[in-house]
């Protein structure tokens, strides 16, 4: 009995399978190179032609050239698994393992497989992968600040309500088209063709108007019945439909509604139940806590915000190297402090956008930030406030928030900041709330 199975291991690398033994093919359409315990062979050929040829070009001795030296000579057939990787520093790993699990060293197999396409196609897109990895994962900290929304003027809301009105659900037609006797008689005229026909052909054509003459009203008073109970059932269901749509759409109206009567509005209640809200479901990539209070009289919301800690940030970057590989690194502290004096910044611009979206009657907000530090008095774990920054809505609306630096744009607004050349960041005491 003869068999043969081929098994892909991924794109342009595959183990063939056979009662005679097993082969490695490296390579896709048109041109691959099979490694087998008969010898390594080239194959080529032209895709859809069906033009092939096969070319030896290396022997085996008795000893598999392709075993490791561990590997038994008197094993009779083997395959082999191939993994690519790469290790802490961006560099590519190439592991071959025959059937028994030993790794295989031999010199020729690893430069042969090393020289295909496939594998340096493979080694470029876990390079770029990777690159992508670090770089997303310190950008997702980074870039938080380019997240901020933008602050809506306050005579939008205004506006919308002024045109805002419950939408009506559209009901479907019934485009069934209703039976007539006319339709009925084709039918009928049809199947009596199909059914009567007699060697006596001059009777065929009295025997069927008979037959159409016979059945046309009471098939006509059947479709008819039929058709009925489709649209009624149809209108009954568009009945329900209408109605659970209506109350559907106006409950979408009246919280819409709310909504832009409470931007409008912006009584304390409406402003913490929404910042309550939105805290629920914000997803950042940071740890952070947020007290807040508003002060109606004075149109000011108070923000205290416990920040990560810079340990929080990753610590990788990755650098291309003129080989087209990459070399992975250690942050400098230098680098880790700015980005985490970006992130922490950054922050605060987001949670401004965010909160100044509640509400038009919020024309400051007053933001201190505040981190766990080793206190030099006490030597015990405190919170220090490290800014302190009082955004007007009239400045901060303005910005193009994606373009700025978060820790130069503060400079905007009245703050209490002291940050050094080194991005370490002084202990101040915060803006009080009077």
């Amino acid at each position: 009995m003869r068999f043969r199975k081929k098994v892909k291991i991924m794109k342009g690398l595959s183990i063939n399978l056979s009662g005679s033994g097993a082969s490695l093919s490296i390579g896709g359409r048109g041109a691959s190179v099979t490694i087998g315990k008969k010898g390594t062979y080239l194959n080529t050929g032209i895709p859809g032609t069906g033009i092939y040829n096969r070319q030896k070009i290396s022997g085996t001795s008795s000893k598999s050239q392709l075993a490791s030296q561990n590997t038994s000579s008197t094993q009779s057939s083997t395959y082999y698994h191939i993994s690519l990787n790469l290790d802490e520093k961006g560099s590519p790993v190439l592991t071959i393992k025959d059937s028994n699990g030993l790794i295989v060293t031999d010199e020729g197999i690893i430069k042969r497989i090393k020289r295909e396409e496939q594998y340096k196609e493979n080694v470029e897109n876990l390079i770029n992968k990777k690159k992508q990895e670090i770089e997303d994962n310190t950008n997702s900290f980074i870039d938080i600040y380019k997240s901020t929304p933008t602050v809506a003027p306050i005579e939008y809301a205004e506006k919308k309500l002024k045109y805002l009105s419950p939408q009506k659900y559209h009901r479907k037609k019934f485009n069934i088209t209703k039976p007539s006797i006319e339709g009925i008689i084709k039918d009928l005229e049809s199947e009596a063709k199909k059914n009567i026909s007699s060697i006596l052909f001059w009777q065929n054509k009295k025997k069927r108007n008979q037959y159409i003459s016979d059945n046309k009203e009471q098939r006509y008073k059947e479709e008819l019945e039929k058709w009925e109970i489709i649209q009624r059932e149809f209108e009954d269901a568009e009945n329900s439909t209408e109605i659970e749509q209506n109350n559907l759409l106006y409950q979408e109206y009246q919280n819409k509604k709310n909504e832009l009567e409470g931007y409008i509005n912006g009584n304390g209640d409406y402003v913490s139940s929404k910042i309550e809200s939105i805290l629920s479901e914000i997803t950042l990539t940071v740890d952070f806590s947020v007290d807040f209070e508003f002060d109606e009289f004075k149109s000011t919301l108070y923000i205290d915000l416990d920040l990560p800690e810079i340990e929080d940030l990753p610590n990788q970057k990755v650098k291309t190297l003129s080989t087209g590989k990459i070399s992975i690194k250690e942050k400098t502290q230098k680098e880790r402090k700015q980005e985490y004096a970006i992130c922490v910044c950054g922050i605060a611009y987001y949670f401004s956008g965010l909160f100044y979206n509640i509400t038009s009657k919020i024309n400051t907000i007053q933001i201190s930030g505040y981190t766990q530090r080793i206190s030099k008095k006490s030597g015990r774990l405190e919170d220090e406030y490290i800014y302190s920054i009082r955004f007007e809505r009239n400045v901060f609306k303005d910005l193009k928030i994606i373009n700025i630096d978060p820790i130069e744009a503060i400079s905007n607004f009245e703050h209490i900041l002291n940050i050094t050349s080194n991005f370490d960041f002084k202990t101040i005491v915060p803006f009080s709330k009077n």
